[in-house]
């Protein structure tokens, strides 16, 4: 009996089938790699230690106003006389009147004759911004930046940025004292991060 044998172009195309098992591994080893190195990374980003600043004396310096805490730690600066000038940039976001007006009453003089009030700034980038101009005006050699400690990576890198022939230190005001990390902590430090590499990405502009 002769054997028959179908032309190739008679044969049936075999239907594409989508296997997923080929490509869903690598996805989830990448996304694991990724997921280990971020937390490697915020381990070593938060919390970050202070660079004990406060010791020496700055002509100028700097809080990107958030917490009240922040403006508290400065004005204890410019009263013990470690700072000569301070600027609070963004107080139309981050500090009313009434946060303001506490941090006058802890030195009265001091607060009229030599702090500066930034209006302009809405966000960190807006606060190096207003900060450098305020720097340049009142012609600072150096400038100490005073924010909290998780805040404080991205804040450095974008004023830094502005400010590239004028020293500028940090000073981080602790977050997270005298009690336990709650999840919200690490919330917010895990967002922060994320703004904070995309800082790093993202051209100076």
């Amino acid at each position: 009996m002769r054997s028959f044998t179908a032309p190739v172009d008679a044969l049936p195309e075999r239907p594409f089938v989508i296997r997923p098992y080929r490509w869903i591994f690598p996805v989830l080893a990448a996304a694991s790699i990724a997921v280990l190195l971020a937390g490697v990374g915020l381990v070593g980003f938060w919390p970050m230690p202070a660079e004990h600043a406060e010791a020496s004396i700055h002509s100028c310096a700097s809080v990107f106003t958030g917490r009240e805490k922040r403006i508290h730690f400065a004005m204890g600066l410019l009263a013990e006389g470690r700072i000569e000038r301070l600027f609070l940039s963004g107080t139309r976001q981050g500090a009313n009147h009434l946060i303001l007006a506490r941090a006058r009453e802890m030195a009265p003089v001091l607060y009229d004759a030599r702090v500066t009030i930034g209006l302009g700034a809405r966000d960190t980038r807006g606060n190096a911004v207003e900060t450098a101009k305020w720097a340049r005006r009142d012609s600072c050699l150096s400038l100490l930046l005073i924010t909290d400690d998780y805040h404080l990576p991205r804040a450095l890198l974008e004023l830094r940025r502005r400010l590239p022939d004028i020293p500028v230190h940090g000073q981080a005001v602790p977050y997270v004292a005298g009690r336990p990390i709650a999840a919200a902590d690490l919330a917010t430090v895990a967002v922060e991060y994320l703004k904070y590499l995309t800082s790093r990405l993202r051209p100076a502009w």
